[in-house]
């Protein structure tokens, strides 16, 4: 299962990268929403795990307009 990991504090970002891992998922890691996007274009995710708290836009609005992008 591919997940992506939009999470801008690095420590963070990388022990929860690595417990994914160890359980046999392959993550992506997003620092921003905008790579976030990127990611997303390029890739079918199953699970995203979504900081509300990102540097260039909250999260909640990224989650907004993902399920807008899915209903559509």
């Amino acid at each position: 299962m591919r997940i992506l990991l939009v999470e801008d504090d690095a420590l963070l970002a990388k022990a929860t990268a690595r417990g994914l891992d160890h359980a046999n998922f392959v993550v992506d890691i997003a620092t921003t929403a905008e790579q976030a996007y990127h990611f997303l274009a390029s890739y079918d995710y199953q699970f995203i795990l979504l900081d509300l708290g990102l540097p260039d836009r909250n999260g909640l609005e990224v989650l907004k307009s993902l399920r807008r992008k899915r209903i559509k």
